[in-house]
């Protein structure tokens, strides 16, 4: 029996294609499968994606866009299960997770590293979780956003400590040795804070009362 070889070819790109080995070629006049293929064409050349983050933490979550200064908080997701609307964004967009009104980064435990999701090109709807076991750092003196060295290599640990102490300790620490006024008995002395006389003496505003009270100066104030 005579088997021709365009049959042979046939069948061996048909038995490949269905394990998988190699990726699937139009035939001429395949109008489906062209239209296939310029919706794959198409999905990859629009950078517009939508993605949904699944909280299953026990802390209520803020979501911030990560714009490469101290971010920008976009949405706040419930515990334990919660699910808010999807994002729009782009791909290579990145997000970052606080919990919910303080800005602390929730952090996988295993490595203490803070969550972040980056915006992949392969799908047009995505979802992100926060693990349940995702929580708060056991480090103390820790770096809340990537932006944190740049900001204390151009002396912001000096220009505005008390800010970068609370949120940028770490690269403080590195860069200045100040890790150690993370904590507030040691960072709010009255002498840290310049405020070593006490403003009023004892009595003093007892005498101030007694004289708008009494004093003829301030009888032109008393209520009609």
């Amino acid at each position: 029996m005579n088997i021709r070889p365009s049959f042979l070819l046939l069948s061996l790109v048909l038995l490949v294609s269905t394990l998988g080995g190699v990726a699937q070629t139009c035939a001429n006049g395949d109008d489906t499968c062209t239209a296939n293929e310029d919706t794959q064409n198409q999905q990859a050349a629009d950078p517009r994606r939508t993605i949904t983050i699944d909280n299953l933490s026990k802390y209520r979550a803020d979501i911030h866009y990560d714009d490469g200064r101290f971010g920008k908080i976009i949405q706040t997701v419930p515990s334990k299960g919660g699910s808010p609307n999807p994002i729009s964004t782009f791909v290579g967009h990145r997000f970052f997770v606080t919990m919910h009104g303080v800005r602390e980064g929730l952090v996988d435990p295993t490595t203490d590293e803070q969550i972040f999701f980056t915006v992949g090109g392969d799908e047009l709807n995505d979802k992100f979780i926060i693990p349940k076991e995702a929580t708060t750092s056991k480090t103390r003196c820790k770096d809340r956003y990537p932006v944190c060295k740049k900001e204390a290599a151009r002396g912001e640990c000096t220009n505005n400590p008390g800010w970068m102490i609370v949120n940028c300790c770490q690269s403080c620490e590195e860069k200045e040795g100040y890790g150690h006024l993370i904590d507030s008995e040691v960072r709010c002395t009255r002498e840290r804070l310049n405020a070593t006389k006490a403003a009023f003496d004892v009595g003093s505003l007892d005498d101030l009362f007694t004289r708008w009270a009494t004093e003829e100066a301030f009888v032109q104030y008393e209520p009609n």
